[in-house]
């Protein structure tokens, strides 16, 4: 899949390798490779998906769930300095031992991550180690 951000002339190249079970996001520009985020599989975690990888007004947006303890995560990320930074995090999820309870949460980012240090793992892991996920990636 290609997403164009076109604001800022840029191209999103979602590619899976079948073969390896790997999934990488490309961000280029004028056809070099600038920046890349390792997105996550199935196998990496059962119910993983990711729901959308889009064009936002300075930036792009990638949508995620994993369906096993069921919670979204969209992750926004503003080009800012020649370079994205992730700028806002919206998760969204259902607690289903407590009569199916649905919990939002918006988080404007202050301490910006740079797309190079981002790692999309890593929300996940702490997410389901319940612990608060904008500070293990801002510090």
């Amino acid at each position: 899949m290609v997403v164009f951000l076109k604001k800022i002339n840029y191209k999103l190249l979602d590619v899976s390798y079948i073969d390896i079970e790997k999934r990488i996001l490309f961000i280029q520009k004028d056809n070099v490779i600038i920046h890349k985020i390792n997105l996550l599989t199935q196998d990496d975690y059962d119910g993983f998906a990711v729901n959308w990888i889009k064009d936002i007004d300075d930036g792009f947006e990638i949508s995620i769930e994993l369906g096993k303890y069921y919670y979204e995560r969209n992750f926004q990320f503003i080009f800012e300095n020649n370079s994205f930074f992730l700028k806002k995090l919206e998760t969204k999820s259902v607690d289903y031992k407590n009569n199916n309870k649905e919990k939002e949460s918006i988080k404007i980012i202050n301490s910006s991550v740079n797309i190079d240090a981002f790692d999309i793992n890593n929300f996940i892991m702490s997410d389901l180690n319940s612990s608060n996920t904008v500070d293990n990636q801002t510090h």
